[in-house]
């Protein structure tokens, strides 16, 4: 505490404590109480009289030796609160506080996900360098022609979503306004163009993915803005040899790719140090979100490439939202499977019995290529053996791309040779080939 603040505390005090003597002399002018119960006093005989001020000493003795301090060690949970987003090794190392930070507490405590991840509906699950080529320009590739005709600092456009999809959180986007300045914004009505950079969430109600937002040149024909969509439906979204804070010595290509269910990926090249000062890397949606980078160029490397899991919109008090043994932090972070199915390939092997790195994997409803009898479960019983909530889900998501799996494991979901799709939503699963 300030010495002002006591000082003030004195004052306020001593101010108190003279008007209780003016109210006190008021009210004994009027009625002598106190002289009443002085005169009682004196009429006890001297025994009762030592023992009634031995008594008074002793209580005030006692009341004056007890402090406000709390014991060191021992019994109950000490909290911290740290800066929002504390992470060792990719695991949170704290329970969520109300204003959106860690507390740390003693004993031992399962990781979950922050509550600004909860609010966004995804999550930073893989930071990884000399990541494969992928530099190579596609075949279908379409360039953005105004930015290929004339040199620009900030501008955006609208890129309609006719051949590609993407989910963020529970809506299906419309389109992105792409910005000259790294941004991707999901609002059709408000476009995210400013090169000023902030640390994500930003307080702010719009929805943007931020690749790597702040000020760069765009000199063409070098410089260049184009996207493609790709075999399994998502779509690359790349800025090309673009100007780092508009300096033509440090070239800087970023590419960002959108899968159908949600998940996107960050992927970076350049040779020199980026040239920024002001700058972030990181996403935002409903009031939540995530930043990687915040003004720090060592956290951007040649080859680096960002990995991001959609889960959707979840309720953050609850560990395990699907009650298969396998906590909502790890299906996202580590097992690679669905949160709200405790079977997310329908395999008939639950979640818990699989492992997304030595097999069999949570997303390959036949790892083995055995058949699916194999797992002693028709497509029917698999359907009936789902919770209601998880059914749900089930019956809602005739996109094949919720069952989806990677190349191998580690990579991006990429879409089932064999998949599924609702035949009657309400009665029966239908597998085709």
């Amino acid at each position: 505490m300030s010495t002002f603040s006591s000082v003030m505390t004195a004052v306020i005090l001593f101010m108190f404590f003279l008007y209780f003597c003016v109210r006190l002399g008021e009210s004994e002018a009027a009625s002598h109480c106190l002289r009443t119960l002085f005169g009682k006093f004196a009429q006890r005989p001297l025994v009762e009289k030592l023992f009634i001020l031995v008594f008074v000493v002793m209580m005030v003795a006692h009341g004056g030796s007890k402090t406000n301090s709390v014991p060191q060690g021992g019994g109950g949970n000490i909290v911290v609160v740290v800066d929002s987003g504390t992470v060792s090794d990719g695991v949170v190392t704290g329970a969520l506080t109300g204003d959106g930070g860690i507390a740390l507490l003693t004993g031992p405590e399962s990781p979950r996900l922050t509550s600004n991840q909860y609010a966004a509906g995804f999550a930073l699950v893989r930071v990884l360098t000399n990541s494969a080529p992928w530099l190579a320009v596609p075949s279908n590739a379409v360039l953005h022609a105004p930015w290929g005709r004339y040199g620009l600092a900030e501008d955006t456009f609208w890129l309609p979503a006719t051949n590609w999809g993407f989910v963020l959180g529970t809506n299906a986007a419309a389109g992105a306004h792409v910005s000259s300045s790294g941004t991707l914004s999901l609002d059709p009505a408000t476009p995210k163009g400013s090169p000023r950079a902030a640390a994500m969430p930003d307080g702010d109600t719009l929805s943007f993915l931020a690749p790597l937002q702040g000020s760069l040149g765009t000199v063409p024909p070098q410089g260049r803005f184009w996207h493609a969509v790709t075999t399994n439906g998502s779509v690359l979204m790349t800025w090309q040899d673009l100007y780092a804070g508009r300096d033509p010595d440090s070239p800087v290509t970023f590419q960002a790719e959108l899968f159908r269910n949600g998940d996107f990926a960050y992927r970076y090249a350049f040779t020199n140090a980026v040239a920024l000062t002001n700058f972030t890397v990181g996403a935002q949606h409903n009031g939540g979100g995530e930043t990687y980078a915040l003004n720090d160029t060592n956290r951007l490397a040649n080859g680096l490439e960002l990995r991001w899991r959609a889960f959707g919109m979840l309720d953050p008090g609850v560990d395990d939202h699907d009650d298969d043994g396998v906590t909502t932090y790890e299906e996202v972070m580590t097992h690679e499977s669905d949160p709200t199915m405790p079977d997310t390939d329908l395999d008939g092997l639950g979640d818990a019995a699989e492992d997304p790195q030595a097999g069999p994997y949570p997303r390959v409803r036949d790892t083995d290529d055995a058949g699916l009898r194999r797992d002693q479960f028709s497509a029917r019983h698999r359907y009936r053996r789902l919770g209601n909530r998880a059914r749900v889900r089930a019956r809602r998501a005739g996109r094949y791309d919720q069952y989806s799996i990677p190349h191998d494991p580690g990579q991006p979901h990429k879409p089932m040779a064999t998949v599924l799709h609702l035949f009657r939503p309400t009665r029966i699963w239908r597998v085709v080939a």
